[in-house]
C-alpha cells in the first residue's frame, strides 16, 4: 500500500510540473500572438487575458452540479493532510442527512498546551454552497493555513 501511495504521489507531482510548465508556454505564446487584443478590457493583466482565452472552451460544457462535486472533491490531490494529523489528530464528524448543521473535523495541531494559554482556535468553512466539496477534500488546506497561524495571536494582555 505504502508503495502505490508513493507512486500516486510521484505521478501527481509529475502532473504538476507538467501543468506549470505547459502554462508558462501557453501563456508565452499568449503574449506574442494575441497579448491584451481578446474581448477583455485592456488593462487587465497578460495572465489574466490567457486564462480567459484558456477557458472560453469550458463554456462549451456547461458546470453541472456533478462536475463541480468532481472539481472541488479533488482539492485533497494538491493539498494532502499530513501523516501525523491522519494517525493521530483529526477527528471527522459526520452527520445523518436527517440532521441540521454541517458536518466538520477537529483538526489538533497545537503541540502542548500550558494552563495559562488559551487555545488557539480557526473556525474553517469550505466553499460548495452545500453543493459540491466535502469535509475530507478541505482538511489538507485547512491543516495548512492552522499551522502557518501558528504562534500569531490577536488577543495580547
Amino acid at each position: 500500500m505504502v508503495k502505490f501511495a508513493k507512486l500516486i504521489s510521484s505521478y501527481l507531482s509529475m502532473l504538476k510540473k507538467f501543468a506549470a510548465i505547459s502554462w508558462i508556454i501557453y501563456s508565452a505564446i499568449h503574449k506574442k500572438l494575441i497579448g491584451r487584443n481578446s474581448a477583455i478590457h485592456h488593462d487587465a493583466t497578460l495572465e489574466y487575458h490567457a486564462m480567459t482565452t484558456a477557458m472560453y472552451w469550458g463554456s462549451f460544457f456547461p458546470l453541472t452540479v456533478q462536475r463541480m462535486r468532481l472539481a472541488l472533491n479533488q482539492i485533497q490531490v494538491n493539498h494532502p493532510p499530513s501523516r501525523d494529523l491522519i494517525k493521530n489528530n483529526m477527528t471527522i464528524i459526520k452527520k445523518e442527512s436527517t440532521q441540521r448543521g454541517v458536518a466538520g473535523a477537529y483538526l489538533h495541531l497545537q503541540k502542548k498546551l500550558n494552563l495559562d494559554d488559551p487555545p488557539r482556535v480557526i473556525l474553517w468553512y469550505f466553499g460548495g454552497a452545500y453543493l459540491s466539496g466535502d469535509v475530507e477534500g478541505n482538511i489538507g488546506i485547512a491543516e495548512k493555513v492552522g499551522r502557518q497561524c501558528n504562534g500569531k495571536s490577536r488577543n495580547k494582555s
